[in-house]
Parts: C-alpha cells; sequence; structure tokens
C-alpha cells in the first residue's frame, strides 16, 4: 500500500496477513475424541461448521479469510444476485483490506 492509503486508513494488521501459516490438517473422526458436523453456518463475512462430540459439547470452526463478495451479498445487494461480479475488482480489494483492521486469529 501507498503511504498515502497508510496515512489515511494506517497499519492495520496487514502484514499478518500476507503470512503464510503451515498447519496441520484436522481430522475430525479424532478431534476431541471425534467430532460430527451439525450444520453449517456463518454470518456476512465467514462461513462456519458447527460440530458436536459424544458428550454433547459444541465446536465451531470457521475459515480464516473474509470473503468480501458473501459481505456485498447480504448487505448491498440482497435482491439481486451479485456472487462472482466483483471477483478480482477494487471493490473487492477494498473490502478485503477493511478486513485487516482485525487481527487474523482473534
Amino acid at each position: 500500500k501507498s503511504k498515502l492509503f497508510k496515512f489515511i486508513w494506517g497499519e492495520r494488521y496487514r502484514n499478518y496477513y500476507g503470512v503464510k501459516v503451515k498447519a496441520p490438517t484436522v481430522r475430525l473422526d479424532t478431534l476431541f475424541g471425534g467430532l460430527i458436523p451439525l450444520r453449517k453456518g456463518g454470518g456476512n463475512q465467514t462461513t462456519s461448521l458447527r460440530l458436536i462430540n459424544k458428550e454433547g459439547r459444541q465446536y465451531v470452526m470457521r475459515n480464516l479469510r473474509k470473503n468480501a463478495e458473501v459481505y456485498l451479498q447480504a448487505m448491498a445487494f440482497k435482491e439481486q444476485y451479485v456472487m462472482g461480479d466483483f471477483e478480482n475488482t477494487v471493490t473487492e480489494s477494498v473490502l478485503l483490506d477493511f478486513y485487516t483492521g482485525a487481527h487474523p486469529y482473534a
């Protein structure tokens, strides 16, 4: 980002979003004694999966990368299907940069 852009919007957590992360593959059949998918979920920016173990304890997994198009679809274009229309556009870029205000692992 340019100096002007950073002056206006700040540094945020951009450096963390650019770091490649290695993580082990999760095996749902062994994680916490075995988890079973209960239902899919998510809000206006992410998707999630609710899981349950044998004792009835529930867990939620969500993706780290937020989706600008899902947000636009849910908030700005409720009556019109726009998925795919904003891919690789300035609008998508601005929204994805907006998300860097939140720490990616919080």
